[in-house]
């Protein structure tokens, strides 16, 4: 493993990890680097079509299989002017000549505060590699569209209605969740170029995403339970949020993709928070309570998952669109509720109106 130009004797490693965790000597390495991987596979019958799916590693690479090149992202470079980052899925499909595979990936990084193979590489039969790529980009394709039309259906709602903030504020978090999904997991929006401004420009968006939509989503909270909550804590999460957003703009990658973990310090004071509001709602028995408890207890979960998947401690994958899907049908359930009774309450104010009239 390379932290400069130095070679470092080969060693073993835990993969998927960062190589910021690997120790040369008794020096912890930083993301900027490059490296060579790799493994060796002894199968139990080689008279099949097998397969590995990567998802992304940081950030540029190439794949050999027995001795033959088949795939790359980016450039490889040992500095940051020799090389070039991108994030391209792939499945690469090989047929064994014997019992024994060899993978071996050539990985270099000076873009992205973490480097090295961070993600599962799944390996198996082709078949089998094939129907779960397929599965996950049905999911995640699905998840767009159904937060798509949810986020545009609530901004149709605000704009019918513009004294009700409840609903521009869904429809915003609905609206940046659908586009992190094409940013994250299989990174569609990443395989449309491989150029280097074209990457840095869409990670800097996928982690403002992070940075707008928390503030977003407790805005939408104050707007359904004034009574419940703080205007303190939206407007300093609002301005934490645009404050990372504008340093991620301006600054470069390698330092702003370090950033995240101290907006993550927020993260988990909003989600004490959020929990304190869910006990309060549930205490005064506000209407929807209980709905608004079961969308954001799986929420919360799915957030809490993400966090420690971001920083490497289990590898689960991002389950966080999973989780807001399940937030926003609840919520949209509390929102047609509170409709529902509006329109509810006008009908029986005109057919009062109607009566008087007659009366008269």
């Amino acid at each position: 493993l390379n932290s400069t130009i130095r070679i470092t004797p080969p060693s073993y490693q835990l993969v998927p990890s960062i190589w910021n965790s690997y120790f040369d000597h008794e020096n912890q390495l930083d993301g900027k680097g490059y490296a060579t991987f790799r493994l060796r596979i002894k199968l139990k019958d080689y008279n099949h079509v097998y397969a590995i799916k990567i998802i992304d590693i940081a950030t540029s690479y190439k794949v050999w299989i027995d001795g033959e090149e088949l795939w790359k992202a980016g450039k490889l470079g040992m500095s940051k002017e020799e090389s070039s980052p991108a994030y391209n899925s792939k499945v690469l499909e090989f047929k064994p000549s014997n019992e024994y595979v060899e993978i071996v990936f050539h990985v270099s990084n000076f873009y992205h505060s973490k480097g090295g193979l961070w993600n599962f590489i799944e390996f198996g039969l082709a078949e089998h590699i094939e129907e779960s790529r397929e599965s996950q980009t049905n999911f995640e394709f699905f998840m767009f569209g159904s937060l798509s039309i949810m986020a545009f259906y609530h901004f149709g709602l605000y704009a019918l209605r513009k004294k009700d903030k409840s609903t521009l504020f869904f429809g915003l978090v609905c609206f940046i969740i659908a586009i992190r999904i094409l940013l994250t997991g299989e990174r569609y929006l990443f395989k449309l170029s491989e150029d280097t401004v074209y990457w840095i420009t869409l990670v800097k968006l996928e982690f403002m995403t992070v940075y707008l939509t928390t503030p977003f989503f407790i805005l939408f909270l104050e707007s359904i339970y004034p009574k419940d909550t703080k205007k303190i804590i939206s407007h300093v999460s609002l301005g934490i949020g645009i404050i990372f957003s504008l340093i991620t703009l301006l600054l470069d990658t390698y330092i702003t993709t370090g950033l995240v973990k101290y907006f993550q310090v927020l993260l988990l004071f909003l989600i004490l928070y959020v929990g304190y509001v869910l006990i309060i709602i549930n205490s005064r028995k506000r209407e929807g309570a209980i709905w608004v408890a079961f969308g954001l207890i799986v929420f919360l979960g799915t957030l809490i998952n993400d966090l420690l998947y971001l920083n490497n401690f289990i590898y689960t994958g991002f389950l966080f669109p999973l989780g807001l899907f399940v937030f926003i049908f609840s919520q949209s359930f509390i929102l047609s509720m509170r409709f529902s009774k509006a329109f509810t309450t006008v009908e029986s104010m005109s057919e009062k109106l109607v009566t008087l009239d007659k009366l008269k």
